[in-house]
């Protein structure tokens, strides 16, 4: 297991604790790269940095004021976040809460960091055992690079963040919810059949694929007549394509690398069947 260790040089205590944790992993079998140790005198840096945090298993990440105002330390993460790295942050200090707002959350939201007090041992316990947590993780829920799916299709569609694609998205679920559940409400017999069920689809989210591809196609439909006919509201069609466009083909990609998971998992029902 290749450990990539990021943090802020010649900070304080940044520094130290990345030296001590480099040296304690080593002694406990794992591979490492930090900068400062593995980098020599006429090599290609940044190019060395960014190979090894595309070979890394997981980065350990020494958060710190220092660190959220350094452009490489974060330039390390965001390439990280974008291979789908597994993050174990680890929280040096109090952070400042412009950078921690700006900076922090918009990396680690969803990742509970380990909170450094100044007990190295307890500290290298804690990395220690997040580490043999990932290595437990079931094989089967291998790895999927979603973040470079993602912005591989957004860069496609002329998009540099998801928010317009999101936002229609949830203007497409709205579709769907708000007058069948009104419906619903006053008539509590009339229920909307749950897509599962229908027969037609696997899985909920070729059920909700089929329909994302529907609009697609409904919106294309009515923004190549709107053009013909010279209609006023034609632009209403046209906003909403190619973000439509853009999700369908997201769900589309993410659904086929799903595919070797499924085949896996069919295989491994099919050996529990009983014989006979």
């Amino acid at each position: 297991m290749l450990v990539f260790i990021n943090y802020k040089q010649n900070a304080r205590p940044d520094n130290e604790l990345a030296i001590q944790t480099e040296t304690f992993l080593k002694s406990e079998g794992y591979r490492v790269f930090r900068d400062e140790s593995r980098l020599r005198g006429g090599e290609n840096w940044p190019q060395k940095i960014l190979d090894n945090i595309t070979k890394a298993d997981c980065m350990v990440c020494f958060v710190s004021n220092a660190s959220m105002r350094s452009r490489w330390v974060l330039n390390e993460i965001d390439e990280a976040l974008i291979l789908n790295k597994p993050l174990i942050p680890v929280m040096v200090g109090v952070l400042d809460s412009k950078l921690n707002f700006t900076r922090y959350r918009p990396r680690f939201a969803d990742i509970q960091y380990i909170c450094y007090k100044g007990d190295f041992k307890s500290l290298s316990s804690d990395i220690i055992a997040s580490l043999k947590e990932m290595k437990q993780e079931d094989r089967l829920r291998q790895i999927i690079p979603y973040r470079e799916i993602v912005s591989k299709i957004l860069a496609k569609y002329d998009f540099d963040s998801p928010i317009e694609v999101m936002c229609w998205f949830l203007e497409l679920l709205q579709d769907f919810h708000v007058v069948p559940a009104a419906a619903a409400e006053l008539e509590p017999r009339r229920r909307v059949p749950k897509l599962i069920d229908l027969g037609t689809c696997r899985s909920m989210s070729e059920a909700l694929t089929d329909a994302v591809s529907q609009y697609v196609s409904m919106y294309k439909h009515n923004f190549e007549n709107g053009r013909r006919t010279g209609g006023k509201h034609n632009w209403w069609w046209e906003e909403r394509l190619k973000p439509s466009e853009c999700l369908a083909e997201i769900l589309k990609t993410v659904i086929s690398t799903w595919q070797p998971h499924v085949e896996r998992v069919k295989e491994s029902m099919l050996s529990m069947r009983p014989k006979g």
